[in-house]
């Protein structure tokens, strides 16, 4: 089990855009990395998930898609079905 606490949770999602930079880059490379077009019915799976912006991203080119987001801490589960 993880030490990881909802306090950590909340840190994370204060500071993360400074403590992890060019992050919407990132994401935006890893969406560009999906072998799919924008148009198909996939179902995606994301573990770890957070505050769900790599989710929102991928379910705004995948229009058609299910995605299944998943992570640990409750209020992260919280922001990212927000």
């Amino acid at each position: 089990m993880s030490g990881w606490t909802e306090s950590d949770s909340q840190t994370y999602r204060e500071c993360a855009d400074v403590a992890v930079p060019r992050r919407d880059e990132m994401v935006a490379t890893l969406v560009a990395a999906v072998p799919f077009s924008a148009d198909e019915p996939v179902k995606m799976l994301e573990l770890g998930s957070g505050d769900g912006r790599l989710a929102e991203a991928l379910l705004t080119v995948f229009s058609r898609a299910t995605l299944t987001a998943l992570d640990g801490s409750e209020s992260m589960r919280q922001a990212a079905s927000q």
